[in-house]
């Protein structure tokens, strides 16, 4: 049983890294990634997407139960309650782990190229169209910060590669 579990976590690894990078060839947008978020965070998170979505961002969401136990419910629950609560309509994926030693491949990979990792919910990464710059907001910098903004106006400006 130890051994199927390992097995399915690791098919359900390589799936998140895989749909990640195909939503980022497929559109060629710049990426918002929210990490370790609880479905509460909802409404910040799409009034950024509402309002940058037709420049070009896209906003990821992925639950966690990292921290505190926040997120205790299933998957359907989850979206379930983002989208009649907060009206979410961007892509939100399984609930999944995004804290050390618990990391899905996807935040293990944007922990390593920004050297931090998240501490508590709402966590942040801001990934170019390219791919390779990748930015970092821990969990104090809200939505509306005007140097979150403020790059994600810079990059949407950015001429694609």
């Amino acid at each position: 049983a130890a051994y199927e579990a390992a097995r399915l976590r690791s098919l359900a690894d390589r799936l998140i890294l895989k749909t990640a990078k195909r939503l980022l060839r497929e559109h060629g947008y710049d990426r918002l990634t929210m990490d370790g978020v609880a479905k509460e965070a909802g409404v910040a998170r799409t009034t950024v997407y509402r309002r940058y979505r037709d420049r070009g961002l896209v906003v990821l969401g992925f639950p966690a139960n990292d921290f505190g136990g926040q997120e205790p419910g299933g998957n359907r629950e989850i979206a379930k309650f983002c989208e009649v609560n907060y009206g979410v309509s961007f892509p939100m994926f399984a609930k999944s782990g995004v804290s050390a030693g618990n990391a899905n491949p996807l935040y293990a990979t944007l922990a390593a190229k920004t050297g931090e990792r998240p501490r508590w919910n709402f966590h942040k990464y801001l990934i170019d169209r390219s791919g390779e710059k990748v930015l970092s907001f821990g969990s104090g910098v809200t939505p509306g910060d005007r140097k979150f903004v403020g790059e994600i106006e810079r990059m949407l400006s950015e001429r694609k590669p």
